[in-house]
């Protein structure tokens, strides 16, 4: 059953426009020189886009750790905390 809600937006369960919503760790994993490139919260920008100006680097075992629940793909969204701010990926 669907209701349009704010004019044009239409309601629909959201099992039918995703595929899961996780969670990330509430913890930042300890950098290093080199390895897999760490993109943070203070990489995206206030208008939604994503600032390569400071890339961070951790270990490939702390990035394994770190894809263990979930690991991003293309198409994927994500949300900063509490503020209204996505990228896409």
């Amino acid at each position: 059953m669907s209701k349009t809600v704010f004019n044009s937006w239409l309601r629909v369960p959201i099992e039918s426009v995703c595929l899961g919503i996780y969670d990330g760790p509430h913890a930042t994993p300890k950098p290093t020189n080199a390895g897999a490139i760490y993109l943070g919260i203070k990489n995206l920008t206030e208008d939604g886009k994503l600032d390569l100006s400071e890339i961070r680097y951790i270990s490939e075992e702390e990035f394994t750790k770190w894809i263990k629940r979930v690991l991003p793909q293309q198409g994927d969204i994500v949300k900063k905390p509490a503020i209204a701010r996505r990228f896409f990926l």
